[in-house]
């Protein structure tokens, strides 16, 4: 076991990534108050990182690698339209 990567539990990985998300939302929100972050993060929630469609490679099936990307980009876009979300409300309840 590395000292620096101690061994962890699944309850404590999940619990860090919440943590982590959470953090992010929060900065996220922050920047979204402003116009030119908000459309920053829109930008960002619309844009892919994999392939749609097999578009590089018509005969190639998606693969778990795609299907990973597939699930991290997901991710993105919840967490980025979760700020979006609080951004507007925190707006409107001023």
């Amino acid at each position: 076991m590395n000292p620096e990567f101690p061994q962890q539990s699944s309850d404590q990985i999940d619990g860090r990534l919440n943590a982590y998300r959470r953090l992010l939302i929060g900065l996220m929100t922050h920047v979204a108050r402003d116009a030119d972050g908000r459309e920053l993060l829109e930008t960002m929630a619309r844009d892919t990182e994999i392939v749609a469609d097999h578009e590089e490679d018509p005969g190639v099936l998606p693969d778990e690698g795609f299907a990973g990307q597939r699930l991290a980009d997901e991710e993105i876009r919840s967490i980025i339209m979760t700020a979006l979300t609080r951004a507007e409300a925190l707006a409107a309840a001023r």
